[in-house]
This record gives structure tokens, sequence and C-alpha cells, in this order.
């Protein structure tokens, strides 16, 4: 049975909003109205999140930390089949993750593709005309 925008299946891993500098916004699914975010919000499926000129967020998923710079926008969407970790939905701006999450336990989509983080941490740019470039760092 599908949940509803903004509902935590049970046992999903949450998607918690860990740091805060700037304006940064939130939009529940479902909905089309952006709001100040708050540390430690909780974000469901279905729930966006986006940063302004000059600003960041930080997020938290399972071990994994997402580190989102100015102009970015996320979506988080449900897990796919037999996982318990949300996808996140790339559709712009530069994100640094760092995870050391078992492979393809957190998975990303991006305008022209998808991915899975495999325990490393790498940059992951999204330019507004949908391009990615992934750096790996060592």
């Amino acid at each position: 049975m599908a949940q509803p925008a903004g509902a935590l299946a049970a046992n999903e891993v949450p998607v918690v909003l860990a740091e805060i500098e700037g304006k940064v916004e939130f939009r529940a699914g479902g909905t089309t109205n952006w709001v100040p975010a708050k540390l430690n919000q909780s974000l469901h499926s279905g729930d966006a999140l986006r940063t302004g000129e000059r600003s960041r967020a930080g997020l938290r998923v399972g071990e994994s930390i997402i580190r989102k710079s100015e102009l970015a926008f996320v979506e988080v969407q449900p897990p796919p089949p037999r996982s318990r970790t949300p996808v996140l939905n790339v559709r712009s701006g530069l994100l640094y993750f760092f995870s050391r999450e078992r492979p393809s336990e957190m998975q990303i989509r991006l305008p022209q593709g998808a991915g899975a983080i495999r325990g490393t941490e790498f940059n992951l740019a999204v330019t507004p005309e949908g391009a990615s470039v992934l750096t790996a760092k060592h």
C-alpha cells in the first residue's frame, strides 16, 4: 500500500536536517508552499528541501551525511523494494556525500540517471540544465 506524502513507512530510515546555514526552505509532500526549514526536522517521502544563495544544509540519512551548498534542490522519495533507505532525487546544486553504509544502501536519482553510494565520499554537481558531474574523493 502506498504511503501518503510526508509519511514515514514502517522501519524507514529517517532523513534529518542536521545543519542549517542561511536560507534553507522545506516543502511538505503534496504541497506547493515553501516554509523556513528547522534544525532536526525530519523529511519524509514526497518532502523537498532547497537552499538559497550563500546558504547550505546538512542531511543525515542513517550513517550517511549529505551537505548541500547554495541553490541545491533535493526531494525525498520512497525506498525501493526491499530497502529501508529513502531515495534522494537531486534536482540541482552541489552536494557532498560521505557514507560508510553497505553498498546500494543509499540511492540517488539525477535528472539524467541514478546511482548508489558505495561506502565512500564524493561531490555531486547538478546544473540547472540537468547535467551531472561526479568527483570521487580519495
